[in-house]
């Protein structure tokens, strides 16, 4: 399995993208959670292709929601939004701006 979060494209989204531990850009270590993170991303300087790559990330974060229509009680896009680094000013910002650029649309 790729490691997706190290720049590798996140596989298309599919039915069986049904656990938040699955999504791509979600990281949890295998001993302990003091590097675990909702919002693990490689650091890049290309702006485009993390934009590219967030709007992917986007596309299975909608699949995720999409199978669970009508449960409520989890707050998955808060738990993702605050492990984003937005003072980030590298091309790393792409991935949460194509991210929540596709919400836009």
């Amino acid at each position: 399995m790729a490691d997706h979060a190290h720049g590798a494209p996140a596989p298309a989204p599919t039915a069986t993208t049904t656990s938040f531990l699955k999504l791509p850009f979600v990281y949890r270590a295998k001993r302990g959670s003091h590097c675990s993170s909702n919002w693990h991303v490689a650091p890049t300087d290309d702006y485009e292709k993390a934009c590219a790559v967030g709007h992917e990330y986007a596309a299975h974060f909608v699949r995720y929601l999409g199978d669970r229509a009508g449960f409520f009680g989890v707050n998955a896009l808060g738990n993702i939004v605050k492990d984003i680094d937005f003072s980030d000013e590298s091309g790393t910002k792409g991935y949460w701006v194509g991210f929540f650029l596709t919400w836009s649309v």
